[in-house]
């Protein structure tokens, strides 16, 4: 599970697809720009991206106090991926200033997520 907050954390990303990486990239630069990078991602406004890497990483998540399944998910959209893998690009609203973006290989994705993808 890689978690990322600031665009600074996006330099060592290199074992995500590019299209996946490209993604995180214009998230961390608006989180950056609206919210500072010297934010607290844990308790500042913002949020951050959480990248599963493999089943296992869905229980790593529950240790960061966030309830998977009980995620109310404000936009579910494919990133197309020419080389490997497509990922789901799940965004989902704690508060009007705080949310957390999940990002999921297509393989790893239950029924439920994968219903609510806008293809």
């Amino acid at each position: 599970m890689l978690k990322i907050g600031h665009v600074k954390d996006t330099l060592n990303l290199n074992n995500i697809p590019k299209e996946v990486k490209e993604v995180v990239v214009d998230i961390t630069m608006m989180l950056d720009g609206e919210y500072g990078e010297n934010r607290n991602i844990e308790s500042d406004d913002g949020g951050y991206i959480i990248i599963i890497e493999n089943k296992e990483d869905f229980n790593e998540i529950g240790k960061l106090d966030i309830e998977i399944n009980d995620l109310i998910l404000e936009s579910v959209d494919l990133i197309k991926v020419r080389e490997g893998e497509d990922y789901i690009n799940v965004l989902s609203l704690f508060t009007n200033e705080f949310g957390l973006t999940l990002l999921v290989p297509r393989s790893l994705a239950d029924k439920e997520l994968l219903d609510e993808l806008n293809e």
